[in-house]
């Protein structure tokens, strides 16, 4: 079932080089007329975190809340997240990166320090209140497009040659194709969806065309071996058959979590960072499982073509003399 939709998709070059072509299009020309989605979702925030002994957590956590909140007083709270550090436990409130919380810190950590004070109810144990804060940077640095478009180039042309060294020229030219497609689809489809971007955009731009490479090698490492044998089936029969679905599939799989894993337990910026590369991860499966394999249709068909070309060619016997064209023109007017 797999394999036959693989074979479809692997005849239809055209039609995936055309909407591949739309997407880009459309992500110029959006691009060109209102940028990227710099300021829209992503802010700086405020926190302030509560660290508290694992008793006081088991124990008096509705009570720790229900006091920050009250001390929150007007001040909007984004988001509360929950996590573990060092055998401690800490509760963190999120605000908008003009919320004011010096007041309200001072005010928590008098009430903990009586709480946890010789004869207080919490006594012995130890609630700590601290203020942070986390500023996006959404500005670029000089050059700092160009050198990512730099890389990019510097990136695809090692996959060509990694590739072309270990498989064939044609694999390595597919390989280098595809990592330049693989950035360029994540860029657009970042523009098009209107994803919040950051400078730290360009590392999941740039890791959408290392992760095509390595999804994309699965494959070729299925490929090679069959373009060397006598076929009897049809290329997009074999191309089909040789790409790694379960492998991309399960990869694809473990890294989505990670990503939602790392969103989920950092700020905005981390979080928005997390969808950027879950769209590159996107596109990076789209070019190495579906447009890739399509692609290297027409590489297949003409390296098979001209072997046969080179099959039926006869050169002179060895040791035998090619005859001068004069001498053949009057042989052919004497018959």
């Amino acid at each position: 079932m797999m394999n036959k939709f693989f074979e479809n998709t692997t005849k239809k070059v055209t039609l995936l080089s055309i909407i591949l072509a739309v997407l880009l299009v459309a992500a110029i020309v959006i691009g060109a007329i209102f940028g990227f989605n710099k300021y829209t979702t992503v802010n700086d925030t405020n926190t302030l975190t509560v660290n508290m002994s694992n008793y006081i957590y088991k124990t008096e956590k509705e009570t720790v809340d229900s006091k920050c909140k009250e001390a929150f007083g007007r001040l909007e709270v984004l988001q509360t997240k929950e996590a573990v550090m060092g055998g401690q436990y800490e509760i963190v409130y999120v605000f908008s990166g003009d919320a004011d919380l010096t007041q309200a810190a001072a005010t928590l950590q008098e009430f903990f320090n009586e709480k946890t004070a010789a004869g207080g109810a919490w006594e012995s144990s130890i609630v700590n209140v601290s203020v942070g804060n986390e500023r996006v940077q959404v500005s670029e640095a000089e050059g700092y497009i160009l050198r990512g478009v730099i890389a990019g180039v510097v990136f695809a042309v090692l996959a060509f040659v990694y590739v072309g060294l270990r498989y064939r020229w044609n694999m390595g030219c597919l390989a280098g194709i595809s990592v330049l497609l693989g950035m360029a689809l994540t860029t657009a489809l970042i523009v098009l969806t209107r994803v919040p971007v950051a400078n730290s955009t360009m590392y999941a731009i740039a890791g959408s065309g290392l992760l095509t490479a390595i999804l994309l090698l699965f494959t070729l490492n299925k490929l090679c071996p069959l373009t060397k044998e006598k076929r009897t089936e049809e290329n997009a029969t074999v191309i089909a058959s040789a790409i790694a679905g379960k492998e991309v599939l399960w990869t694809a799989i473990m890294l989505c979590f990670a990503i939602v894993l790392v969103g989920a337990l950092g700020g905005s910026a981390a979080a928005w960072f997390a969808v950027n590369v879950l769209v590159g991860l996107l596109a990076a499966c789209f070019v190495a499982v579906l447009f890739a394999p399509a692609l290297y249709l027409p590489f297949m068909n003409a390296a098979d073509k001209k072997a046969a070309e080179n099959a039926t060619y006869k050169g002179a016997k060895k040791g035998e003399k090619k005859k001068p064209v004069q001498e053949e023109m009057e042989e052919e007017t004497e018959e």
